[in-house]
């Protein structure tokens, strides 16, 4: 089982947006440890607590061309969890990144993405 793990930084807002916020991970810990692309099904430790999770790793961002991010959006919970520290264990890989034509369509896969991480999780 991989991991991914990191201080929460600042993002672009766009999870919030959209209703499904996500805590954007520094990537100092992946540089080290790198993980494929793709959508996974994990449990992040906040803490002592545990709780079910999406990652996503290899976002682009939107401000840098050439970069990308690792955000987590923590299943059931609207906490602001920036300058902690946030250690996902991932399960199992979803699927891989894909572009949407709008955000609809983003939301729909979203909200797939939820179901199938709560299936695995379950057990």
């Amino acid at each position: 089982m991989s991991i991914v793990k990191g201080k929460v930084i600042r993002g672009e807002g766009r999870g919030e947006g959209l209703g499904y916020p996500t805590a954007n991970l520094d990537r100092r810990y992946y540089k080290l440890h790198p993980v494929p692309k793709g959508v996974y099904a994990a449990w992040t430790a906040v803490g002592a607590k545990k709780y079910p999770s999406l990652v996503i790793i290899g976002a682009p961002s939107r401000k840098k061309k050439k970069d990308f991010k690792i955000e987590i959006h923590v299943l059931g919970v609207r906490e602001d969890f920036r300058g902690l520290v946030l250690e996902a264990r991932l399960v199992k890989r979803l699927r891989s990144l894909q572009t949407y034509p709008d955000e609809t369509r983003l939301v729909a896969q979203i909200q797939e993405d939820i179901y199938q991480a709560k299936n695995v999780l379950k057990d």
